[in-house]
């Protein structure tokens, strides 16, 4: 049996709280504890931390028959931002779809244009404007349609973008986290975060 470090398992509780928290609805403690089967001393500490970062907000308290009223919590919707992109072949031409999400994963902007050139400086250059636009971008997620293997191009239906590794090279420009995934994989994976946990 692998036996998770202590950061690496706060890292996965942590997600498992920010999934239960993702659709907006209130959550107390205890119930959190309950949906992700971690120990209330380990939500509050967790609660704690997210709270100081300012990722999650105190939405309500709630009054109970016995003892004190309990708070309840929520991802802070203006606490960070995503942004998405996906390059694209349409009638000959390419061209990007763009998002940006709330923490919600509920779009607050979105376009969708053509793109000339497909490189690193005109994929960077239109990036820029968004995060400069949208200051709050914490993550950038691309989807291509194309084979990636460990960060680089290996095929794809937009020759221009074969062995390029548009991760790397973003990530020294703009210094946040960039995933680059294959457009179906990007799909399927934004599904299922709309899905509720179990």
């Amino acid at each position: 049996m692998n036996r998770i470090g202590t950061g690496k398992l706060r890292l996965e509780n942590t997600r498992k709280i920010m999934k239960q928290l993702q659709f907006g609805r209130p959550m107390t403690k205890r119930q959190i504890a309950e949906s992700t089967s971690l120990t209330v001393a380990t939500v509050g500490t967790i609660l704690t931390v997210l709270l100081d970062s300012q990722l999650l907000i105190e939405a309500d308290k709630i009054s109970q028959e016995k003892g004190r009223p309990t708070i309840a919590y929520q991802i802070n919707t203006n606490s960070f931002n995503f942004l998405n992109m996906i390059l694209f072949r349409k009638n000959g031409a390419n061209y990007y779809s763009l998002q940006v999400n709330n923490a919600f994963q509920e779009t607050i902007f979105a376009i969708e244009a053509p793109i000339s050139l497909i490189n690193l400086e005109q994929i960077s250059h239109i990036l820029e404007k968004y995060i400069l636009d949208y200051p709050l971008i914490k993550e950038i997620i691309i989807g291509i349609p194309s084979i990636i293997s460990q960060d680089r191009v290996i095929e794809s239906d937009i020759s221009e973008l074969k062995g390029m590794n548009l991760k790397e090279g973003l990530e020294k420009t703009f210094d946040l986290p960039i995933f680059v995934k294959n457009d179906m994989n990007f799909c399927a994976l934004g599904y299922a975060l709309t899905l509720p946990s179990k």
